[in-house]
């Protein structure tokens, strides 16, 4: 069924993930082209769009994932040139503002990437870097505040979807 439409309209490469019953929005490109920093939460429960703390910076294509109660960005991309951030922050429902934790390491800095969330720890597939997708696999435990590399993928890979079972 149809819900109500994003308070700013349409926009694409937001980022997307699902807390306690409620999806979040944050980020992308808006129609006028701009980029916003903007997060909106979608409440099933009465149906309505209802904005929480933004960004600390406007940004798209950034990965975003829940895990333990929390939202958690990981990198992602700025500007018009793309360029790839290593920010990583953390909100809690209800909060004024989002947190900075520790950035990615310069070599893991990407957006575009499939996130996925098992064992605690969030994990990150491939994405999008100067100009070219990659073959990175990282992790990002939020409890150690902590990135760790794994090993690359076979084949670059970047605007893809990832998800855990079991």
């Amino acid at each position: 069924s149809a819900i109500a439409p994003l308070p700013l309209g349409v926009r694409q490469e937001t980022a997307v993930a699902a807390l306690d019953g409620k999806v979040y929005v944050a980020g992308g490109f808006v129609m006028n082209g701009g980029i916003v920093a903007r997060v909106e939460v979608f409440d099933p429960a009465d149906g309505g769009w209802s904005a929480v703390a933004s960004l600390p910076k406007a940004m798209h294509h950034a990965n975003m994932a829940a895990v333990g109660g929390k939202l958690y960005v990981v990198g992602g991309l700025e500007g018009l040139g793309f360029t790839a951030l290593g920010d990583v922050y953390e909100y809690t429902p209800g909060a004024a503002a989002w947190v900075t934790k520790t950035a990615m390491p310069v070599a893991q800095r990407r957006g575009g990437s499939g996130v996925a969330v098992t064992g605690g720890k969030i994990y990150l597939v491939g994405g999008f870097r100067a100009g070219a997708a990659v073959t990175d696999f990282t992790s990002y435990d939020p409890v150690a505040d902590a990135h760790a590399t794994l090993p690359a993928l076979a084949t670059v890979r970047d605007h893809l979807v990832a998800g855990a079972a079991g």
